[in-house]
Order: structure tokens, then C-alpha cells, then sequence
């Protein structure tokens, strides 16, 4: 079935005299990733599950803001709509740092967890692939609270048999 399929894009493109072909397959072993362009050092792009109108639809339905430029004309700055260009603005700055926080946690499963290395070759497992390393990330998280928290517990007991022993001491010695 990709075979097929790639096979009629390929003459697709041929007969377009094209380069580009939407939903077009560029890994056999994996014909749901598309490349996702992203203008970075390692690479003009990336590959990815693609974002769909199911998607965006999935997210307007809950309420999810998706960060990017809006599509068609920008508004231009009057004063019917002055009010609402600056909630806006204000609510872009929002998801913008909410935005960077996501970002780096990705970063932190690219470069701790593998996260970049997602071997799997049909769509479900990678999306299991994927949701796994996630919830590791968090499972881990929760860890080090317990972790902190047991030592800070540890440190306190042991200040105070350190603090109880040496007043104990102290007051022998003065009692002499």
C-alpha cells in the first residue's frame, strides 16, 4: 500500500514538473512522518508527525491557542480595535512563555531521553514511544521531589541529634 501510493506520487511529481505534493511520503518505513521545516544549523528540516486540519479542529474544539503566525491579513491598528490588538498581544506573550517552557522540556527529552531517537516504525508505536518517554520525564520529576524531600527530612534528623548531643555535652562539661 505505501509502495503504491508512493509510486503515484512520484509520477504525480514527474507529470506536474513539480517538486512538492501535499501529504507526500518521504519514508517508506514511516508514511506518516513529514518534514517539518525549521531553518536550523543541524538541518533546513525535521522530521515529524504533521500538523492536520483534524488537529487544529481538535484544538479549537478544547479551547487549545496554537502559537504561530495567524493566517490572512494582520488587523491594523485603529481605535475600535485597539483594545482588543493589546489583549492579544498580552495573550501571545503568555503562550510565548509558556511556549519556551514546553520547548525545553522537549530539549530535556532530546538530549536525556532519547527522545530524538524514536526507532519505531508504525504511527501508534511511536506515538506509545513517544507518550512513554513523557511519562518517564515525569515519573522522574516526582522522584527527585520524593528524593529532596527524604534528604531534607534526613539532614533535619540528623542536625538534631548533632544539636542534641553537643548541648548534652556542653552542659556536662560546665556541670565538671
Amino acid at each position: 500500500m505505501v509502495i503504491s501510493e508512493l509510486a503515484w506520487q512520484q509520477r504525480e511529481l514527474y507529470r506536474r514538473k513539480s517538486h512538492s505534493l501535499a501529504g507526500r511520503i518521504v519514508s517508506i518505513a514511516k508514511p506518516h512522518v513529514r518534514p517539518i521545516a525549521r531553518g536550523k544549523a543541524q538541518g533546513m528540516y525535521e522530521f515529524g508527525a504533521n500538523r492536520t486540519r483534524e488537529n487544529l479542529r481538535y484544538c479549537q474544539e478544547n479551547g487549545i491557542r496554537l502559537f504561530g503566525p495567524k493566517l490572512g491579513r494582520p488587523l491594523q491598528e485603529r481605535e475600535k480595535n485597539r483594545e482588543r490588538l493589546r489583549q492579544q498581544r498580552r495573550t501571545e506573550r503568555e503562550d510565548e512563555r509558556t511556549r519556551i517552557v514546553v520547548e525545553g522540556k522537549f530539549g530535556e527529552g532530546k538530549r536525556q531521553y532519547s527522545l530524538d531517537r524514536i526507532g519505531t516504525k508504525l504511527r501508534e508505536t511511536s506515538e506509545s514511544a513517544i507518550q512513554l518517554v513523557f511519562l518517564v520525564m515525569n515519573l522522574m520529576v516526582m522522584y527527585w521531589k520524593k528524593a529532596k524531600a527524604f534528604f531534607a527530612a534526613l539532614m533535619e534528623t540528623l542536625f538534631e541529634l548533632v544539636r542534641k548531643r553537643f548541648t548534652t555535652q556542653t552542659l556536662q562539661l560546665l556541670a565538671a
